[in-house]
């Protein structure tokens, strides 16, 4: 319901623009490459990878004066993500429906040195400030910040590897955190090519500010006192208790109308 009313707001902008007498409305549409990688807290949890995906989208602009603006808009991207090196194994994805239901079963399911790769789908609902410089001959630069973006990961999947593991396209949803909000920064120009229309280049930042995944169990080879060893085959439960933390770089094209 809440991203309908979003969607409906977007769609309502150009009259919102005329009542409220604001200097200028503009709309676009973009298409962006982008760079996706993972942050940990955990050094047994660590990233080993990132992803290249695309981003395609609608942008309002409403101007409050030639140069302070708002930005609104709404995206999909696709194979957002990374990959995480899990040193020490365990029943990492519990809740995940994995096509062989033996690496989610038991106390050391995965083994240690797993790696995970997300493959996320991800909707987008931007919303920020935009503050750009008066116009040089045909451009003019801009500074959007802040950017607050809850993205809503809509699809996970997963690819999971390891010693005797090699799982592809796995259905990882339920150990994936549904909202994963973030805040971004981004630079860049518009280059006018008629009166009414500009395109549009830019890099931008974002990270997530929640952690994405929903945490496992690691299992630890022990002695009769606890302390890991190899040489045991005494298995010590712990939470994997990483904070995950998605970081993407966007190359933003666009055309602004």
């Amino acid at each position: 319901m809440r991203t309908k009313s979003y969607l409906l707001l977007f769609f309502l902008l150009p009259s919102i623009a005329v009542w409220g007498q604001l200097h200028d409305y503009r709309m676009g549409v973009q298409m962006s490459p982008t760079f996706s990688w993972f942050s940990s807290n955990e050094r047994l949890v660590s990233p080993n990878g990132a992803n290249l995906g695309i981003q395609f989208g609608l942008q309002s602009e409403l101007y409050f004066s030639d140069q302070i603006g708002m930005t609104v808009g709404a995206a999909i991207s696709f194979n957002q993500g990374g990959r995480l090196y899990h040193e020490i194994g365990g029943n990492l994805l519990p809740n995940s429906e994995l096509t062989d239901k033996s690496f989610n079963t038991g106390t050391k399911p995965l083994p240690d040195g797993t790696n995970i790769r997300y493959h996320l789908q991800v909707i987008h609902l931007p919303v920020g400030m935009k503050f750009r410089t008066t116009e040089f001959g045909y451009i003019r630069y801009f500074l959007e910040a802040p950017i607050i973006d809850p993205m809503i990961i809509s699809k996970s999947r997963g690819t999971i590897t390891g010693f005797n593991v090699d799982l592809d396209g796995e259905n990882i949803r339920k150990d994936v955190s549904k909202v994963q909000p973030s805040i971004g920064i981004g630079l860049g120009m518009e280059y006018n090519i008629s009166m009414h229309n500009a395109v549009i280049f830019g890099l931008y930042f974002h990270k997530s500010l929640l952690d994405l995944t929903k945490n496992g169990t690691k299992a630890i080879l022990t002695d009769d006192k606890g302390t890991p060893t190899p040489a045991d085959d005494m298995y010590r439960r712990e939470t994997e208790n990483a904070k995950i933390r998605m970081n993407r770089l966007q190359f933003r094209v666009g055309i602004l109308f």
